[in-house]
């Protein structure tokens, strides 16, 4: 191998010194000035050219080597750079001779060279244009690697690309001077290629203005001239082969370029806005019948062919559907007909145009719908053998044309002229629909249902199909059963369970809407049939399949005007059926899921219908369910194999049935036989947690969610034992794990986080009970703070020692973390008039405090502390104000009466404030390291300087780095803070001991908050837009001192944050950030606190940044469009648009090329006011 060969070779290999070569040799050129006399360049042009040489050579030498993926690497090499027009080439050559330290030359010297690169571009290109428009390339009997048909499709995208690159001009030559004069003498499989990539190439952001337009020029010339004839001849060649003759390699061929000729054609439409009607008048022109070439090529056998066609299909009828004409679509037609612009808008408007149109294409689709209407006499042929790609294909094409076809749809009228399905094209669906393929079917089954009120009959035809499609594919291996069945339907279990629950699902709802009586009738019968049935695993998943088809539709049900006693007697009939646990039932798990499901979804109907027999069963069934996470049910293999594959639990649906059933009728639950079986539950529920994978957390807390809700129906005086007993499982747990948790340190880490998991998970039951209680009690009878407290104080003071433990010694850990603060917000106080919500509230601020002290939390985010802090403010945020304004009040009477303040103070308020605010303020300090560099050095930027423009700081040492991993979860807790507590929150220092007038803690949260907007952090990024938006808010409160602080920290960073959202809008944020970003942009330049001229020129310095890639006319639409957006006449809708279309455009590899792009030229037209 030669050296660039190598090179290619040890890429390939993935060596990085290789593919580091290559990246550089794309991107700069290299001189060397070593010879003073003799300077040469160096870059991609050379590279490729020695490269072609070298695999001649070993082609010619006839060595036994494999050069293919050689060639492709260097092709896509080639692609690359031949994006990159002529220009951009000189002024990289320039940037490379300017640069070089070394060379001296003259000015012509200079020239010279990049001359010298020019021509070798050229020499290059015209090599690849031979070798790729070579007429031998096809021949059987070459083996060259470059007549490989992949590599030729690459080059022929090279030479398409180079085109397209350097603009309108080149275009026009490459198709005026070389495809078009040799349409007959090129390979059509060469010319195809061509076509596709060039209208590929067009369709780029970054192609150059004019592109568009060069394309629509020859539109006309390229259909008619090069694509319909080499598709109509490759179609009949495709299928006068397709029995089979000894001419394999050539019907491939053919139908490979009959597929790249619907492509190049789908892909030409979209690029230039041409209709399947504009091609048809072309082609007639020509004595070619575009529809006749395609209703023929839904005969062929390949999956490639039928595969490009239905993309054609489907885009030309989606445009179809289309109600509006775009401005590029009437130039189309406009050059098609040959007449100048002033002529062609004197005689034809847009609305004339689509009455035209629609008409010509609903002719069109007549046609085609006669022509897939009868692929249903061979649909069933493919798929006995096997061929799921040609069907799959048939069902998007008859798919899309029967889209057409739904009464009310926008493209199926047209003076009085509509399209029907006809009984071709619905049986084609109806078989589609009946294919085991997910791929296949979904697509038929999805638009069959909108024919129901339509089609006489189909309801009778599409229940039965729904139905079996509903049953989940299975194989018994072993006598395992396994989900494990995509050899069936095509897709994993996951994708299945997603078809049935959108496609499947809509399809049944319209079945129902239809027909509800027969409907649940047919269902009901098939749960009452399987249930009875001999018990097999064929009959578990029939009966599964019964059962969601009823569970699917409970939406429906409760909304629609079916009699109610025909719904009770359908669903308390399966309920029944269910009570009498079948084998056939029990011992499936996925059909269990399935029945609990049913029952959860139908209990609030149950209630209404005051089905108490019912409700009873379905109870005990639930029950039942959950009871088997106790027994060897869960071990079982077809168990563990359900479980690890679809992560399917009939207990968590168990859990969830119970505690839907509970809180909608707890007061049937408390008799002592109910309570006493819940109570066993609860208890066999932490032997199966023991167990590993049986029950989840969301679990064991569904299940404590519907005890609360029986104890807090239970008399008075037995709510306070109750509530002790169901929470003691919970509290002895946590005490046995943090045992083990102080013994583990000599056990492995996984061990370790196990226990402290477990931890976590038992502290956050713990505090589930006690929220859930309080919520199910206030429901029930709105019990006094003092009747509540009463009955959680005993849980609290019991497990506080293991509380208090855990927070000084695991709070470091992330889950312990996290439930700590979880069972902080759930004690909260909700008043402070007892001596023992006080004593509640101390142990709290104490808890924290350990933990903003402990070690082990120094510069880490104390989201358990913050969520304290959080809850409390949410629960007493005007308590918190008032005393925020009387001590800001007595601190003023100090200063003007020289400390004679007032004496009476509520002192047990001020305490709690005094707290909250310590508490606050030292969780701030403790993670200082973790709020970023801004927040750290408190830098300020001023005088329109962005955020991500400040200057720097001082010198760190290593120990003193920070990161932004806190601030987040500090935004998050500000902005809660703001709305319930402002004057609190802006009263604050932003550390303790400071001065809040001289450093306040939110006005050093909005410098970050600044400094963090572009952050490619997406979580930061949004935090910062959050509570920069809420700072607008409050700086319009209507509380005069909130909008005095609030207003004077707006003034100081408006600018900045201008700047940093319009940049942002130019591609630097993420995409979840660009609804805040247009909401709170639109806001900041509505604002009318500075002149017009001022805010010009920052919006000016902000499209001057070098990641804006508009172009100077971009620039000043852009402009021109956000001062406009200053005025109330622009909506928020129209704002958006435009913050989607800028960040949209900047979506590109090579943002360099934008500004010349039709893209830009395309954005000025939409948004220039002329």
């Amino acid at each position: 191998m030669g050296p660039a060969l190598d090179v290619l070779n040890r890429s390939l290999h993935g060596d990085a010194g290789a593919q580091s070569f290559l990246d550089q040799t794309s991107s700069i050129y290299v001189l060397d000035a070593t010879d003073v006399s003799s300077p040469k360049t160096y870059g991609c042009w050379n590279f490729i050219n020695e490269a072609i040489n070298e695999v001649e050579r070993v082609e010619a030498s006839a060595q036994s080597l494999t050069l293919s993926p050689h060639v492709q690497l260097l092709v896509q090499m080639a692609l690359r750079v031949a994006r990159r027009s002529s220009d951009v080439d000189r002024h990289l050559m320039a940037m490379c001779i300017d640069n070089a330290s070394r060379y001296h030359g003259s000015e012509n010297e200079s020239k010279r060279l990049i001359e010298i690169n020019a021509e070798i571009r050229d020499i290059v290109m015209g090599r690849i244009a031979a070798l790729a428009l070579d007429p031998n390339s096809q021949n059987p009997g070459n083996t060259s690697t470059f007549a490989d048909g992949n590599v030729l499709e690459m080059l022929c995208g090279v030479l398409a690309a180079n085109a397209v690159s350097n603009g309108p001009a080149a275009v026009h030559h490459l198709i005026s001077e070389w495809i078009l004069p040799s349409a007959i003498t090129f390979p059509p499989y060469c010319l195809a290629c061509v076509i596709l990539h060039l209208a590929l190439e067009a369709s780029r952001k970054t192609a150059p203005a004019g592109i568009q337009d060069m394309l629509q020029q020859v539109s006309s010339a390229v259909i008619s001239r090069v694509l319909a004839p080499v598709l109509a001849d490759s179609v009949k060649e495709t299928n006068a082969n397709s029995q089979g003759n000894g001419e394999g390699s050539l019907h491939e061929r053919n139908c490979r370029i009959a597929a790249l000729c619907l492509q190049a054609m789908d892909v030409w439409c979209t690029a230039t806005d041409l209709s399947l009607a504009q091609i048809r008048h072309v082609c007639n022109k020509v004595q070619i019948n575009v529809v006749d070439v395609l209703s023929d090529a839904m005969y062929s056998d390949s999956g490639l062919v039928i595969d490009s066609l239905a993309a054609l299909i489907e885009g030309v009828v989606n445009k179809h559907q289309e109600l509006t004409v775009s401005d590029e679509h009437m130039t189309q037609v406009r050059y098609i007909m040959q007449v100048d612009e002033a002529s062609f808008r004197s005689h034809i408007t847009k609305e004339q145009l689509i009455t035209i149109e629609s008409k010509e294409m609903l002719s069109i689709l007549e046609e085609l719908n006669s022509a897939i209407g009868l692929q249903r006499f061979r649909f069933m042929d493919r798929q006995n053998s096997g061929d799921e790609s040609v069907c799959r294909n048939l069902a998007r094409i008859g798919s899309s044309i029967a889209s057409v076809c739904i009464k009310g749809s926008p493209g199926n009228s047209n003076e009085g002229i509509s399209l029907s399905m006809g009984r071709g094209l619905q049986t084609l669906l109806i078989q589609a629909a009946s294919h085991p393929s997910v791929h296949v079917c979904g697509l038929a089954i999805d638009v069959l249902r909108h024919f129901l009120p339509t089609e006489n009959g189909l309801d009778s035809q599409l229940l039965p199909i729904l139905q079996r499609r509903a049953i989940t594919p299975y194989h018994v291996t072993n006598g395992v059963l396994t989900l494990e069945a995509s050899d069936i339907c095509s897709v994993d279990y996951i994708e299945f369970e997603n078809f049935r629950s959108t496609v499947l699902t809509d399809a049944l709802v319209d079945c129902l809407k239809y027909d509800g009586k027969q409907f649940l009738a047919s269902c009901t019968n098939a749960v009452d049939e399987f249930c009875a049935a001999a018990p097999s695993v064929h009959a578990s998943f029939h009966l599964e399949a019964a059962l969601f088809c009823i569970a699917t539709v409970h939406g429906e049900v409760a909304a629609s005007n079916l009699a109610t006693p025909i719904v009770a007697a359908s669903i308390q009939t399966c309920i029944h059926a269910l009570a009498r646990k079948p084998q056939t039932l029990m011992a499936n798990s996925l059909t269990l899921v399935q029945a609990n499901n049913l029952i959860h979804n139908y209990a609030p109907l149950l209630v209404t219908l005051q089905a108490a027999e019912a409700l009873s069963a379905a109870t005990d069934f639930a029950l039942s369910t959950f009871n088997l996470c106790g027994t060897a049910f869960p071990n079982e293999a077809s168990s563990i194999a359900m479980r690890q594959e679809g992560d399917i639990s009939p207990y968590s649906e168990a859990c969830l049935s119970l505690k839907k059933i509970l809180a909608l009728v707890p007061q049937n639950f408390v008799a002592g036989q109910a309570v006493a079986a819940f109570g066993a539950a609860w208890e066999l529920s932490y032997s199966a947690a023991n167990r590993k994978e049986i029950l989840t957390l969301d679990d064991r807390t569904a299940m404590a969610e519907g005890i609360c809700s029986v104890i807090a129906s239970l008399p008075e005086s037995q709510r306070a034992n109750s509530l002790l007993a169901l929470a003691m499982p919970s509290i002895d747990c946590l005490e046995t794990m943090l045992q083990h948790a102080n013994s583990a340190a000599n056990s492995s880490l996984e061990q370790q986080e196990r226990i402290l998991q477990r931890i976590a998970d038992e502290i956050i039951l713990v505090a589930t009970i006690m929220t859930s209680f309080s919520q199910s009690l206030v429901t029930a009878e709105q019990p006094s703070t003092a009747a509540i407290q009463a009955v959680e104080l005993p849980i609290i003071q019991r497990v506080w020692p293991s509380i208090s433990q855990a927070a000084g010694r695991y709070n470091s850990n992330e889950s312990v973390s996290k439930a700590l603060g979880i069972f902080f917000a759930s004690c909260v106080p909700r008043e402070f008039n007892t001596s023992a919500s006080f004593e509640i509230f101390q142990q709290l601020c104490t808890a924290a405090a350990s933990i903003v002290q402990s070690e082990t939390s120094k510069n880490r985010n104390l989201d358990c502390v913050l969520k304290l802090v959080e809850s409390f403010a949410t629960a007493h945020g005007p308590v918190m104000d008032k005393i925020a304004t009387t001590l800001s009040q007595d601190a003023q009477q100090q200063q003007n009466q020289g400390g004679n303040a007032e004496q009476q103070q509520q002192g047990r308020e001020q305490e709690v404030y005094r707290s909250i605010e310590s508490l606050l303020l030292s969780s701030v300090n403790a993670m200082n390291r973790t709020l970023g560099e801004t927040w750290t050095c408190c830098a300020r930027q001023g005088n329109g300087q962005a955020a991500f423009e400040s200057k720097p700081a001082a010198k760190k040492t290593s120990q003193e780095k920070t990161t932004t991993e806190a601030l987040p979860s500090v935004f998050s807790l500000l902005r809660s803070l703001s709305r319930s507590c402002p004057v609190f929150l802006l009263q604050l220092p932003s550390c303790q001991g400071g001065d809040p007038r001289q450093d306040p803690l939110f006005a050093r949260a909005i410098d970050a908050a600044v400094a963090s907007v572009l952050d490619s952090e997406e979580a930061l990024s949004l935090g910062s837009l959050e509570i920069l938006a809420r700072l607008v808010q409050l700086a319009e409160s209507e509380v005069e001192a909130v909008r005095n602080v609030t207003g004077d920290i707006l003034s100081r960073v408006r600018f900045d944050v201008i700047i940093s959202l319009v940049v942002g809008c130019c591609g630097k944020l993420n995409a979840s950030a660009l609804d805040h970003t247009s909401q709170l942009l639109k806001r900041l330049l509505m604002l009318d606190r500075t002149p017009t001229g001022e805010l010009h020129s920052v919006l000016v310095r902000a499209l001057s940044y070098e990641s804006v890639h508009l172009g100077d006319s971009g620039k000043e639409v852009a402009l021109e469009s956000l001062m406009r957006s200053c005025q109330n006449t622009v909506t928020q809708e129209d704002f958006s648009r435009l913050v989607n279309d800028l960040w949209s455009l900047h979506q590109v590899d090579t943002p360099e090329s934008l500004p010349n792009s039709d893209q830009v030229a395309r954005f000025c037209r939409m948004y220039s006011p002329s």
